[in-house]
């Protein structure tokens, strides 16, 4: 009996884990096919010793311009983040090729067609001020260089991130999730955002922002910008989304689980 629950619950929880990859690139064909270059920066893709597991693409922003990004488009086939629990996540390896003191230089995050969206202004060398920031700018996005249009960072935010003022290799997680809350007798729809740098608890930002335009649920863009202090280095990205178990599935399993048991008693 002990055994057949513990299966239950592995079941339950492979279940809840189930999702889909929607993206990823770890460079290993040698080229940047299928990245888009924003304001000419010099990107290439060679071999990386820092990062250590061959190739990786290295962006070098332009001079004249105060953002230089990069961004590559992952096919939607349906609607995600359309339920309470859905969740896409964001993860990579990075490192800086440049360290200047510059508040929020590294950006990336998810948009919908390569402008609205959520990311992460990360600061760099000795600047501070590191933030979880949404965009519905249209075509003057923030990450693309434009001016922000609602709601600039995220609020609430808790946490801290340490500016990153090395040139070693680092991990980032950025999680989406949509969610629901109760803000004067009124359910109001919420993105809950949390990055993470190299899986600390201590070096994590989370926030939340009220959500309604329909297009900001339907991301389908993956954004990286430098600026002219903030060269870097990225490697084995990857979006990926999971969903929220349906009841029914559940229901399902448990009906199952309930017949095992009977089964053998």
């Amino acid at each position: 009996m002990k055994r057949l629950v513990a299966v239950l619950i592995v079941c339950v929880m492979s279940v809840s884990a189930m999702g889909d990859v929607l993206f990823s690139d770890d460079f290993s064909d040698g080229d940047s096919i299928g990245w888009t270059e924003h304001y000419s920066p010099a990107v290439t893709v060679a071999t990386d010793t820092v990062i250590g597991d061959g190739y990786a693409m290295g962006v070098v922003a332009n001079a004249a311009e105060a953002r230089s990004p990069v961004t590559s488009n992952f096919a939607l086939t349906a609607e995600k983040l359309a339920s309470v629990g859905d969740t896409l996540s964001l993860s990579f390896d990075f490192h800086l090729s440049k360290v200047g003191d510059k508040a929020k230089g590294f950006r990336f995050g998810l948009l919908k067609d390569d402008y609205d969206g959520y990311f992460v202004r990360l600061s760099t060398g000795t600047a501070t001020g590191s933030s979880l920031s949404f965009d519905s700018a249209g075509s003057s996005g923030q990450i693309l260089g434009g001016t922000f249009v609602n709601n600039p960072d995220a609020v609430p935010t808790s946490g801290s991130m340490v500016s990153i003022s090395d040139m070693d290799k680092h991990t980032i997680e950025l999680a989406l999730t949509r969610g629901l809350v109760d803000v004067g007798g009124v359910d109001t729809k919420v993105m809950y955002m949390s990055v993470t740098l190299d899986g600390s608890s201590t070096n994590t930002l989370t926030g939340a922002y009220s959500v309604t335009a329909f297009s900001l649920w339907t991301l389908d863009t993956v954004a990286f910008a430098s600026s002219t202090d903030s060269d870097f280095v990225i490697d084995n990205v990857n979006v990926d989304f999971t969903p929220i178990p349906e009841p029914a599935t559940l229901a399902l399993l448990g009906i199952g689980m309930l017949g095992m048991v009977r089964k053998r008693k």
